[in-house]
């Protein structure tokens, strides 16, 4: 699992927002470019702190026999032979597109460990080389150390992420995130994709601190959702490939967190509020 740091300073009453973001497929003719836009148009203007899941990308490839459709194969891949090249520059180009993002990292998901296995391309490692994002793993941590604006008193915050896990159409993976997640030790919000659901999930945890109190810890999981919409094969509309495998639609967008620094007087420390946009 991969580790990154991230240092921020905040106010009381002060907000930070982060908006993680799953299975963007961005090179798919199905990917929702407007809805992506919209969100991230929304984070730049809030200086808010990007995260890739995974699946940034399908990279789907003609020698790929099991997945690759025409249908779900940009335009330009059909005219040229460098299609992984491409691809890598389209999303460099989408990240260079929104200055203000502070961008907290991409990861890995299955279809860039697909490129990686089968042709020997580390997309991500090249999309995080011409852009400086920190490249992270298929799993791992991210620590936001919050130092209080004008004194030493921090608090430290980590987003936990994982690509995504068997599911169902009942759950979409919760089951297997609450379980995984179980076992990672210290977090505040965990997030995951890969079956492009949306659910949000509140977690009730407190721990004994050193000043004797029960702190109650304000966590969350995340199912990340995606842009990628389920188009039907044809304009017979004869249904599309994840329909036919018993598929419900897919939840279009991202969540945005807004995390709130507050100080407890009465007690004499710093504490963190977590709150959550609906998924648009």
């Amino acid at each position: 699992m991969k580790h990154t740091k991230i240092n921020l300073e905040l106010a009381v009453d002060s907000s930070v927002y982060i908006r993680p973001m799953s299975d963007l497929h961005y090179d798919s003719p199905h990917c929702d470019r407007k809805q992506l836009d919209y969100d991230l148009q929304e984070a730049n203007e809030l200086e808010a702190w990007v995260y890739l899941n995974g699946d940034t990308v399908s990279a789907l490839l003609p020698s790929d026999f099991k997945r690759f459709r025409n249908s779900a194969t940009p335009e330009y891949a059909r005219a040229c032979d460098d299609i992984l090249n491409r691809t890598k520059d389209e999303v460099v180009k989408l990240v260079k597109k929104y200055p203000r993002i502070k961008w907290a990292g991409i990861g890995y998901g299955n279809h860039e460990v697909s490129v990686l296995k089968h042709h020997h391309y580390d997309i991500i490692k090249e999309i995080c080389k011409e852009t400086g994002v920190p490249r992270c793993g298929y799993s791992g941590w991210i620590n936001f150390k919050v130092l209080r604006k004008g004194s030493n008193s921090y608090k430290i915050f980590t987003l936990m992420y994982h690509h995504g896990f068997p599911t169902g159409e009942v759950n979409n993976g919760m089951p297997w995130a609450e379980r995984w997640s179980s076992k990672k030790g210290s977090w505040d919000i965990f997030i995951y994709g890969h079956n492009h659901g949306c659910i949000h999930k509140p977690v009730p945890f407190s721990e004994l601190g050193w000043d004797g109190w029960e702190h109650y810890v304000d966590r969350r999981i995340i199912n990340a959702g995606t842009y990628e919409k389920m188009e039907p094969l044809d304009e017979d509309e004869i249904g599309s490939y994840p329909e036919m495998k018993g598929k419900s639609m897919s939840y279009i967008g991202s969540s945005l967190v807004r995390v709130t620094l507050r100080r407890d007087k009465s007690k004499g420390r710093d504490l963190l509020w977590f709150e959550r946009k609906v998924i648009t």
